[in-house]
């Protein structure tokens, strides 16, 4: 067990609202973002952040194609 990752649906209407995303492309990318947390993926340094968001959208593009 590695842990939980909670999303507000609420949240995440208004952020994809917000950066003119589909809604269900941008929960896909909450959720793998707090999937990866729980992997040990971090995001506080810009390499870390990088790093994270590189596999992110490598998901995402699985995902979606």
């Amino acid at each position: 067990y590695l842990g939980d990752v909670v999303i507000a649906y609420e949240k995440i209407i208004d952020e994809s609202s917000k950066q003119n995303i589909n809604k269900y492309e941008y929960l896909s990318k909450m959720t793998i973002h707090g999937v990866l947390h729980l992997l040990g993926y971090k995001h506080d340094t810009d390499s870390q952040f990088n790093k994270m968001n590189s596999i992110e959208k490598k998901i995402l593009k699985e995902i979606y194609k």
